[in-house]
């Protein structure tokens, strides 16, 4: 699977951030967001880089549920398969039209500038 040219795109900025990393976490956190009020849900992305590539490993969002933060959408795009609590666990290939919507509004949610960003390196 290959992210959008603009997912790309902000991928190869935080990429040059981090020029010897080997690996990035990258987490998304909308400050306002809570179990009481609601808002943009929690983004977890994980990038690698192996053989001189960087490539998508998963997107994770969470919600809350009761006071948890649990997993909303799990793409594992290195297991090839998706999650998410009301259906489990299915291809990742029958999901990718709910991936694009995903890819879609964390752009725009992005672009909005929602998110702080907390960017882990390896």
């Amino acid at each position: 699977m290959t992210p959008s040219k603009p997912l790309q795109a902000l991928f190869a900025k935080l990429i040059d951030l981090h020029p010897d990393a080997t690996a990035l976490t990258l987490n998304f956190r909308s400050p306002d967001y809570s179990a009481d009020t609601g808002g943009y849900r929690p983004v977890e992305i994980r990038l690698e880089k192996r053989a001189g590539s960087w490539g998508l490993l998963y997107v994770t969002e969470f919600c809350y549920v009761t006071d948890e933060l649990t997993k909303s959408l799990d793409f594992d795009f290195a297991a090839g398969v998706f999650y998410d609590p009301w259906c489990g666990e299915r291809p990742l290939a029958t999901t990718m039209d709910l991936y694009r919507l995903w890819e879609r509004n964390f752009l725009d949610y992005h672009r909005m500038e929602v998110y702080r960003l907390k960017i882990t390196p390896e």
